[in-house]
C-alpha cells in the first residue's frame, strides 16, 4: 500500500511505501517464540499493553526500502537469533578463537572472520537509528520517542545510507552479540533509545540475539573509539552476558512506572489460573 509524498531519505516525490521502523520479519521472529502465538507485549514508560501491530508508515519510497534491504537488513535477518538452536552470527564467532576476554565477555576480531560482514551491521544499525530520528513513529495511539541527533549527524547519517559520503567521523559503533544465558530474552526487540551522555550521545536498541550502541559527538573518549566494531583493525565483535543484562535492566526500569491495560492484566490474570 502506497501514499503519495517525499521520501525521507531521497526526498523524491512519489508513492510512499508502508515502511518498518524496525524490520517487519523481527515481528514474526519475536511473536514465533511466544505460546500459541499470542499477541506481542509493548511495554513503554507511561504504559503496557498487548498488541498485533507493527510500527510502520508512509515513510520511505520503494527504492530506498530495497536499499534498506539489500545493504543491511537482509543479512542482519539472517544471521541474528532466529530460534531453535539457529544464530549464524554467534556460530561464526565461536568457531575462531577469541582476541581477549574472560567468563562475561569474549573479543572477537571479526576482521579475521569472513562470514561476519560488518559493513551489513554498520548499515542496518545507521538505518535504524537514522530512520528513529528522521520521523515521528506511533505504536497505535503511542507516540515513540523520537531520537535527537541532531542535524548535523542526522544529514550525515542520510547521506551515508545513500552513499554519498562516508560513515560520519563523530560516530562510532558496538556491535554486541548475545552470549544466550538467558535464551527467552533474546527473543525481544526495544526499539531505539537514548540521549545526551557525557559530552557525546548514546543511542541504543536490540533485535534478537543482538545489540547495537551507536556513539555520536566531538567529545568521545578515545577508548570508545578504539573499541569501535567498524573502524578498530580488528572490527570488533563482542559476545557477553550483559546484552541479557541489559534488556532486564532496562524492562526493570520501565516496569516501575508503565501502567498494565486492563487487558494485559486479564491475560495475565488467566495465565496464572492456567499455572
Amino acid at each position: 500500500m502506497q501514499a503519495q509524498g517525499y521520501c525521507r531519505l531521497c526526498g523524491n516525490l512519489g508513492g510512499l511505501s508502508d515502511s518498518h521502523l524496525m524490520p517487519r520479519a523481527l515481528y514474526r521472529f519475536v511473536r514465533g517464540s511466544l505460546s500459541g502465538g499470542q499477541d506481542l507485549v509493548v511495554v513503554t514508560r507511561a504504559r503496557s499493553w498487548p498488541s498485533s501491530r507493527q510500527v510502520s508508515d508512509h515513510v520511505l519510497c520503494s527504492e530506498c526500502e530495497a536499499r534498506f534491504n539489500e545493504n543491511g537488513e537482509r543479512w542482519v535477518l539472517k544471521n541474528c537469533y532466529r530460534g531453535q538452536g539457529t544464530f549464524k552470527l554467534r556460530q561464526s564467532l565461536e568457531e575462531t578463537p577469541p582476541l581477549m576476554g574472560g567468563n562475561e565477555l569474549l573479543v572477537y576480531a571479526a576482521a579475521h572472520i569472513a562470514s561476519v560482514e560488518i559493513r551489513q551491521l554498520l548499515y542496518f544499525s545507521s538505518s535504524v537509528i537514522w530512520r528513529a530520528a528522521a520521523h515521528t513513529w506511533r505504536y497505535e495511539n503511542y507516540e515513540l520517542e523520537r531520537l535527537l541527533l541532531g542535524g548535523r549527524y542526522q544529514e550525515e547519517l542520510r547521506r551515508f545510507l545513500l552513499g554519498d559520503q562516508p560513515f560520519p567521523s563523530n560516530a562510532v559503533l558496538w556491535v554486541s552479540v548475545s552470549n544466550l544465558s538467558q535464551p527467552e530474552l533474546a527473543k525481544t526487540m526495544v526499539f531505539p533509545y537514548g540521549g545526551r551522555a557525557d559530552g557525546y550521545h548514546l543511542y541504543q536498541f536490540a533485535i534478537p540475539g543482538l545489540r547495537f550502541h551507536m556513539f555520536v559527538g566531538n567529545c568521545i573518549p578515545p577508548l570508545i573509539h578504539r573499541m569501535c566494531t567498524y573502524r578498530s583493525p580488528e572490527n570488533l565483535v563482542y559476545l557477553t552476558d550483559k546484552v541479557d543484562e541489559e534488556i532486564l535492566s532496562n524492562f526493570g526500569k520501565l516496569s516501575r512506572t508503565s501502567k498494565p491495560s486492563k487487558r494485559l492484566k486479564g491475560a495475565s490474570d488467566k495465565a496464572g489460573e492456567r499455572g
